[in-house]
């Protein structure tokens, strides 16, 4: 039988140990175990139950109760349980290509520090709420530590949101902020919301609120680190900048601010934190307007 079905005997063994499948016969001197023919269906079956991912216990109940619906209602919770892996491979998955992503944009870093028009088509957030924070008081202020800070303890909030809501944790990185378009016009860098993007298809929690950030052109800069030598926090020095650079470009602003971090570098650093971030104001051109 063993050798008919490509099993072993201690796999023959342990099913007669379980209830699944008892030899036909089993000599007193020996104590050799015989199977019929006939109990190939049933092999079968249990090979097939174990492919699927249940346990010995789960099929043994079904053994016993020889009841089609509770075999059906096994199987379609297995079933149920084998999609819910499948969510969370696909998951990991993507966590995996972005952090791919992570990697490479250390590696092959583009223009840093330029300014430019770029076209960006239609994105979704998943929005966070946090404690708003002054970005570093200001484009003029040496803050980058305190800012840096403000910003881990408001990433603890949204990990506290990812684990209320059964968010995988493995869509936890590359957390962005928000400005909204009222505080840039005043020149408030009040970051009022973080986000993650997530595919069109995401399914987000009812909790939880998105929001469709339209295409268009974009003003925006690559800032690779966030904090100069001299301790200034760079992603509010540069944020004036964009904003003194649409300004005698005769640029409108058209929407909120995103910083869309592109890079961590904690796996490189071993401490604290630093940030590739595409800092991105939406504009209308003069042309356009």
């Amino acid at each position: 039988m063993a050798k008919l079905h490509c099993v072993s005997e201690k796999t023959l063994r342990l099913y007669q140990e379980e209830g699944l499948l008892e030899p036909s016969e089993i000599d007193p001197d020996t104590g050799y175990r015989y199977y019929s023919l006939d109990q190939s269906s049933q092999l079968d079956m249990i090979t097939q139950l174990k492919a699927i991912g249940m346990s010995l216990k789960e099929i043994s109940d079904i053994l016993k109760h020889r009841d089609i619906r509770y075999f059906y209602s096994l199987v379609e919770k297995q079933a149920a349980a084998i999609d819910e892996r499948i969510g969370q491979l696909q998951s990991a998955r993507r966590a995996a290509e972005r952090l791919l992503a992570t990697c490479g944009s250390c590696l092959a870093k583009p223009a840093l520090d330029e300014m430019r028009v770029e076209e960006i088509g239609p994105r979704r957030l998943m929005l966070f709420d946090i404690e708003p924070y002054l970005l570093a008081g200001g484009p003029e202020a040496s803050q980058a530590s305190k800012a840096l800070n403000d910003w881990e303890r408001r990433l603890r909030q949204v990990k506290r949101v990812f684990i209320d809501n059964d968010l995988p944790l493995s869509f936890f990185s590359n957390v962005g902020c928000i400005v909204r378009r009222s505080d840039l016009a005043a020149r408030n860098f009040i970051v009022s919301g973080a986000f993650i993007f997530v595919d069109a298809d995401f399914a987000c929690p009812k909790s939880m609120r998105t929001e469709e950030v339209p295409g268009g052109r974009y003003l925006t800069v690559l800032c690779d680190g966030m904090s100069t030598a001299e301790g200034v926090y760079r992603e509010s020095q540069y944020l004036a900048k964009l904003l003194d650079c649409a300004a005698a470009r005769g640029y409108s602003v058209a929407g909120d601010y995103i910083g869309e971090v592109l890079a961590e570098t904690p796996a490189f650093l071993y401490s604290g934190r630093d940030m590739m971030v595409r800092l991105q104001i939406p504009i209308i051109l003069p042309k356009d307007a």
